[in-house]
């Protein structure tokens, strides 16, 4: 082979290399891109996870309290739609008796 023919092999050689480089350097670039934006979502998710972990545990503390409290909001809460109905009579009944004796 001739020195010429050897340098322009060299040469396309290079220029093939050239190209892969400026390739795998416009994918670095996008990738970059790509990386950058994933690590943005992670840090906003992380960032409403904790806020849904605050709110979950807000929510756990008023249900124990609601449970432990002698109130009887969350048994009425409980009760059937027909048994509702009958307590909201009982108690018209009450206090219309209440009313009566207040009045006499």
């Amino acid at each position: 082979m001739s020195h010429i023919k050897r340098m322009e092999l060299l040469f396309e050689e290079i220029s093939g290399l050239e190209k892969q480089i400026y390739l795998f350097h416009e994918k670095s670039k996008t990738l970059e891109l790509v990386r950058e934006d994933l690590e943005k979502k992670i840090h906003r998710l992380e960032d409403e996870n904790e806020i849904l972990r605050i709110k979950l545990d807000e929510l756990e503390i008023d249900l124990k309290n609601a449970k432990s409290s002698h109130s009887l909001i969350p048994e009425l809460v409980k009760l059937k739609p027909e048994d509702r109905e009958i307590l909201k009579n009982k108690i018209d009944e009450l206090l219309n008796k209440i009313d009566y004796h207040l009045r006499s």
